[in-house]
């Protein structure tokens, strides 16, 4: 009842089930946008997540799409992402500059640096395809296809690449979600990012330089070597290594990182900002919201730009 889905007339659902920083939400925008009359869609990072937005513990993610597919007798999609590693965690930080960084809005390249070095191999871990999504694994990527799919118990669970958002999604998503007219919407996007970090975002990006010992995590890792081709990870690589420092960092350990969560929180000059208006599209069905999402939609059809006055959310109707 809380995720809308019990008493829902739509009964075909989608949960966008991927780690933050993925591009899940232009995801989650786009299928709003052009097929919220066909689907529910539920955007979820983790079972955290599920419990802030219900309030109900001992509840798993992996639990709530199997009890909508064989209680509720939904038609579910679970849709995941994989981006490369060192450009999610830069996302991952950068979505948290305020809780890193409290009462000093403009730090500076070296102040970042430090600090996102030190806390490099704990943020933006993970992978929910490999690791939690309760389906056998082929040995490696489909490449030819650009995606994964695998059916489990009545539940269709498909993995994509970022890197593969401008040339593949749309078409894999139009075949799999029956979707004819689908189109992407970028949205969301650390470049174009409201709270006051985009400039800053892109500085240190150009600046930055990788540790040689985390290249060699980069070099030794199982996750890029299942889904980049081999010259795709070596391509990878030489660019890190291009950027890469001679010199070796220590980050903070797993228990120091742990405390380090438990301490920052407690220094805050002021609560860090929360994105109360996150999508493009916030997927209200209401009347005045449909109608808005139809002129949008024949807009994006129509290959014109949106604006800041195209976008979907029930508190500016």
């Amino acid at each position: 009842k809380k995720m809308n889905l019990v008493g829902s007339r739509i009964h075909n659902t989608i949960f966008v089930y991927s780690p933050p920083k993925t591009g899940s939400t232009s995801i989650v925008t786009s299928i709003r946008i052009f097929a919220s009359d066909l689907y529910n869609i539920i955007h979820i990072h983790d079972d955290e997540m599920l419990y802030n937005l219900t309030g109900i513990g001992g509840t798993t993610v992996n639990e709530l799409i199997t009890y909508t597919a064989h209680v509720l007798h939904h038609r579910v999609f679970v849709i995941d992402v994989y981006r490369l590693p060192v450009e999610r965690k830069m996302s991952a930080f950068f979505e948290q500059i305020h809780f890193h960084f409290p009462g000093n809005p403009s730090p500076s390249i070296e102040q970042l640096t430090h600090r996102f070095n030190l806390v490099y191999p704990h943020i933006g871990m993970g992978d929910w395809y490999l690791e939690r999504f309760p389906v056998s694994k082929p040995h490696v990527f489909n490449h030819r296809y650009g995606y994964l799919a695998n059916n489990f118990h009545n539940v269709r669970y498909l993995k994509l690449r970022l890197s593969d958002s401008a040339t593949k999604w749309e078409p894999i998503l139009r075949h799999e979600l029956g979707i004819e007219d689908l189109k992407i919407v970028p949205d969301y996007r650390g470049e174009e990012k409201i709270n006051g970090t985009a400039e800053l975002y892109k500085k240190f990006k150009s600046k930055y330089r990788l540790p040689s010992n985390f290249l060699s995590a980069i070099i030794n890792s199982k996750t890029l070597r299942y889904f980049l081709t081999d010259e795709e990870r070596s391509k990878y690589i030489e660019r890190w290594d291009e950027r890469s420092m001679f010199k070796q960092f220590t980050p903070l350990t797993a228990d120091q990182y742990v405390r380090y969560l438990d301490v920052m929180p407690t220094i805050q000059l002021s609560p860090p900002i929360i994105q109360h208006e996150h999508y493009r599209d916030d997927g209200c069905l209401c009347h005045i919201c449909k109608n808005k999402r139809i002129l949008v939609k024949q807009k994006i059809l129509d290959g014109k730009m949106l604006t800041n006055d195209d976008i979907i959310l029930h508190s500016k109707k």
